[in-house]
């Protein structure tokens, strides 16, 4: 089962100042959410078995229910996932939500998870690649940042990837206009959405965005410079001490989950 908190909060475009994250309403947006999550997100199946159940970047939506899917099979244990922002998982967590595991796009999230002793034990399982993407043609780098006219990143307060795409506009010494008109999406999967949806010419997104789910091969991309950002190092952490839990992060370093994991473009 797949609990999609991007739904719950809608589509939306914002270009509000990066700090429009931490008003009021986002907190207690944050909050909403996290009561949802705990009447609704981890409740028994009609078999009595409890499934495990496994939070995660919106940036991984399309290769974590690959994985969830081949390890249930793998080992009979059912799983429920929950997509977001890094950040506001994290928010989450922290405010009671009864996840097993966390998938994160950038192990910072994890410092304040630690810090309040919610984390048993965590390992990389790789590193992402930004790109920027389109349903029309797209002219070579970096031309075709200055034909775009509606520009969409995931809000960098909360997303990796949103951090990775400013640092790149940054580092592509772009005008001031062009950074002002940028359009937030909550987290990559809305980022997504507005490419999808013709809501925006293009947008900066994870490459497993086209790797993999209903949109794998379609449109235009290129694969932004590596050096042009910090690294996107992607973490699992285990929020409980549950046998299932570990067999999970285990799975994920297994040939099989290091194949699955490969094949959405995830390096070492």
């Amino acid at each position: 089962m797949l609990l999609n908190t991007d739904r719950i909060i809608g589509k939306y475009i914002r270009k509000a100042a990066p700090d429009w994250t931490l008003r009021t309403g986002y907190r207690r947006m944050t909050m909403l959410l996290t009561s949802i999550v705990i009447l609704f997100g981890c409740h028994p199946r009609s078999d009595g078995k409890k499934p495990l159940l496994i939070a995660a970047a919106s940036s991984m939506r399309y290769v974590v229910n690959d994985v969830a899917h081949q390890f249930s099979q793998r080992t009979g244990i059912p799983t429920e996932t929950v997509f977001g922002s890094s950040g506001k998982l994290t928010a989450q967590i922290l405010n009671a939500a009864p996840y097993d595991v966390l998938l994160t796009a950038d192990a910072k999230y994890l410092e304040p998870l630690q810090a309040s002793q919610k984390i048993q034990r965590s390992m990389s399982v790789g590193h992402g690649t930004l790109i920027l993407w389109s349903m029309s043609p797209l002219n070579s780098m970096p031309s075709a940042l200055t034909d775009l006219r509606r520009l969409a990143i995931a809000n960098p307060e909360l997303a990796p990837y949103g951090t990775a795409a400013l640092q790149f506009l940054k580092h592509s010494n772009l005008d001031k206009s062009t950074l002002e008109s940028l359009v937030y999406g909550e987290n990559v999967g809305q980022v997504n959405q507005f490419i999808t949806s013709g809501a925006v010419d293009a947008g900066f997104t994870a490459l497993t965005a086209v790797r993999g789910g209903p949109f794998a091969d379609k449109g235009h991309w290129h694969v932004v410079p590596d050096s042009t950002y910090s690294p996107i190092e992607h973490t699992v952490a285990l929020l409980t001490d549950h046998d299932q839990a570990l067999e999970f992060a285990q799975f994920l370093n297994s040939t099989d989950g290091k194949r699955i994991l490969s094949k959405y473009g995830f390096r070492k």
